[in-house]
């Protein structure tokens, strides 16, 4: 503020460089503080509506949806869970945020749902068998999914985006990010002692589904 009307370009650019790492490594600051808290704060289990709990993630993001031109689907409704309802909001949060950031398709969309039984069990053979999912909820959990149509994730990648500060993208490629959010969102399920786990196609979308411990339907 003092001295930035004496300062020569090079000198400006060299300040707005240190400033934006700055406010970088302060960004990074907060997500690690989150992650530890995360595996801290002790679970509020309660019964939550999903259909409310994603309609209130869904208002939060309102004004991405409508300037990203974002299809929201919801094939059927959701059931009511016991589970800590902050967690789980930021798991939907975290995973609507990512697909209305890694989407270039003229016609965008992203659906939330869980799967059927049978679909589910086969879901979790495999991933039981590719190692993916280290941690067993219960016989047949219900396994919820956030999937789009963006630009999906190399096959070689599907470990690597759940690395902290992981990012297969430039700083300020779809959005910019910290690559935190996914690591997180992560753990917030494995408090739930469920898992989260992403497929994908590159070039037409992905797909991310999760599990909880606490999980029951009431229809």
């Amino acid at each position: 503020e003092d001295y930035g009307s004496t300062m020569d370009t090079v000198g400006q650019e060299q300040l707005e460089t240190l400033l934006r790492l700055t406010q970088r490594m302060e960004r990074l600051i907060d997500s690690l503080l989150l992650y530890s808290r995360v595996g801290q704060q002790e679970l509020v289990l309660q019964a939550v509506d999903l259909n409310e709990l994603v309609a209130e993630t869904l208002e939060a993001l309102r004004p991405r949806l409508q300037q990203t031109k974002m299809e929201v689907r919801i094939p059927r409704l959701l059931p009511t869970v016991m589970c800590d309802a902050v967690q789980v909001g930021s798991i939907f949060s975290n995973l609507l945020s990512n697909a209305l950031k890694y989407n270039d398709k003229a016609e965008r969309w992203v659906e939330i749902g869980f799967l059927d039984e049978e679909t589910a069990r086969r879901e979790l053979e495999r991933q039981t068998s590719s190692a993916l999912l280290l941690v067993q909820t219960r016989p047949d959990p219900t396994v919820f999914y956030v999937r789009d149509n963006g630009i999906g994730i190399l096959e070689k990648h599907l470990d690597t985006i759940f690395g902290i500060f992981r990012r297969l993208h430039g700083q300020d490629e779809f959005g910019g990010g910290n690559g935190a959010g996914l690591t997180i969102a992560r753990k917030m399920a494995q408090r739930h002692k469920g898992q989260l786990w992403v497929t994908s196609v590159y070039g037409e979308g992905t797909a991310f589904y999760f599990t909880l411990q606490e999980t029951g339907t009431d229809g």
